[in-house]
């Protein structure tokens, strides 16, 4: 194995290089004591863990990120196209209730002419009793 150098970003903006031996320690000191020590006479006191796993995410992760998006997208469109069939419906609803607004009218004028003809027969049924009653 080759050795390697990784560059660390400190607190004040400036970069660190920290070598594999600084890492890898022999004793049972912890990567951010032996960097304390080597630092001890800077201000900056970081302190790192570094560890040898790789910790970058997977292609699988990120293929099912994408197929949750892509679920989610497909959710967002049905919802979309339910929006679009309910305003359809909402107009032909309108219409339909336009439509029974008219019959209506017609039907309350077409019910006060026989209400006028009921009454002008009641009236009349009454003078024919009280010419009779005579």
């Amino acid at each position: 194995m080759e050795k390697y150098e990784v560059n660390v970003l400190t607190r004040k903006g400036g970069w660190k290089k920290l070598t594999q031996d600084t890492v890898k320690s022999t004793d049972h000191t912890s990567s951010s004591e032996i960097i304390d020590k080597k630092n001890s006479n800077k201000t900056d006191n970081l302190k790192i863990s570094i560890n040898s796993e790789d910790e970058a995410i997977s292609y699988n992760e990120i293929d099912d990120n994408r197929s949750r998006f892509s679920h989610i997208n497909e959710i967002i469109n049905e919802l979309q196209e339910i929006e679009s069939k309910k305003k359809i419906l909402l107009e032909k609803l309108e219409t339909i209730e336009i439509s029974f607004n008219s019959k209506k009218q017609e039907v309350s004028s077409q019910l006060e002419q026989v209400k006028k003809e009921f009454d002008l027969y009641q009236k009349t049924i009454n003078l024919i009793k009280s010419i009779k009653n005579l």
